[in-house]
């Protein structure tokens, strides 16, 4: 959670009458409050906590009209027309958890490492005629075939060797994990360009940054970071070829 304070704060005619203890004190409070989902209300019982045992900063707050004085403590002034309801922010983080909560179904046995275990990757069936791959490598083919079907490609329900292998080193090798590999592929759909100059996985991983890149540039600046929606924000650990 975050205390959002406006870039012209310090210049505001109500803070310039505020001595820097009485702001410092502001800034902290409004931390607290962020924090603890209290939508600006500073309890008496916290101003030990917040370090203004006596209450002379707080009264600059109120003289300010920054803060108003309400029984039981403070209320910051106007705290819901510039920062998040404390039930918005409960309904978000739900929304969050059931979202990553329906993404870890299909890959819910991985290492912290995102990789399938070894009890989890196919065995080899003797004279078998068809590719044996792990789960998350199926899962990155599946998923560009798809993003293929979307653009009206022809999609290869045998992978090449090239492919599996350019799946396989996108995770073990670059950092990537599926999730972020499915929303670029779903991202090439919509780019008429890239749509139709990236059809193999060999040439995903090649463009990888490039696209990521693109996306970024594409994409609302105003996203949440730390919802992680965007597979721009993944940052490869090497690269390099196994």
């Amino acid at each position: 959670m975050w205390f959002k304070v406006d870039d012209k704060f310090w210049s505001h005619p109500k803070v310039l009458q505020c001595s820097d203890s009485a702001i410092a004190l502001w800034i902290k409070a409004g931390s607290y409050c962020a924090e603890h989902l209290t939508d600006g209300f500073v309890a008496d019982s916290a101003r030990n906590l917040l370090g203004f045992q006596n209450t002379s900063a707080a009264d600059e707050l109120v003289s300010a009209k920054l803060w108003k004085k309400i029984s039981g403590g403070y209320q910051f002034h106007n705290w819901d027309e510039f920062q998040p309801s404390s039930q918005s922010v409960k309904d978000k983080r739900a929304a969050d958890r059931q979202r990553k909560k329906d993404s870890s179904k299909k890959y819910s046995r991985r290492n912290p490492d995102g990789i399938a275990s070894e009890s989890e990757r196919p065995v080899p069936v003797p004279n078998s005629t068809s590719k044996e791959v792990r789960q998350d490598v199926s899962a990155v083919l599946d998923f560009f075939n798809s993003s293929l079907e979307a653009r009206e490609v022809k999609p290869k329900k045998n992978p090449p060797d090239s492919w599996i292998r350019a799946a396989r080193l996108m995770l073990d090798n670059d950092g990537r994990t599926v999730d972020q590999i499915q929303r670029c592929c779903e991202w090439l759909v919509t780019d008429s360009f890239w749509a139709s100059n990236v059809l193999s996985l060999p040439k995903l991983r090649e463009k990888y940054d490039q696209l990521r890149l693109n996306a970024q540039k594409s994409t609302p600046k105003q996203q949440p970071v730390n919802d992680d929606p965007y597979f721009y924000l993944n940052k490869p650990r090497g690269g390099g070829d196994a």
